[in-house]
């Protein structure tokens, strides 16, 4: 909880381009506009490292992570408290179209 607002979400819209705006806010809470970026997705980077470490597999590999046109970021609101929250999505593309989405997550006192 301490050190939320040093934490990155990152956002992978579908479809999303340059000329799309997306905002996250957690619970209730403001609205904060999320900054378009040009990197790995560091969701699927995670998934290609997990299953590049598997011995033996008997499927084929999966692409190699490279930057995504489709990527957002921004930083947890400072101030929250432990606990379980939602954290809400909201994108709007070039056609003026509202799209939204949630997650849950958990904001943890300390180390755990």
């Amino acid at each position: 909880a301490d050190e939320a607002d040093k934490t990155d979400i990152h956002v992978n819209v579908f479809n999303g381009s340059e000329r799309s705006t997306v905002h996250m806010r957690v619970d209730e809470g403001d609205w904060i506009e999320m900054r378009h970026v040009r990197r790995t997705d560091p969701g699927f980077e995670a998934v290609f490292k997990a299953e590049e470490a598997i011995d033996g597999k008997k499927w084929r590999d999966l692409p190699r992570p490279k930057a995504s046109s489709h990527l957002w970021v921004a930083r947890l609101p400072q101030g929250l408290k432990p606990g379980t929250r939602a954290l809400h999505v909201r994108t709007v593309d070039m056609h003026d179209r509202t799209y939204e989405s949630r997650r849950v997550i958990r904001i943890t006192a300390g180390s755990d």
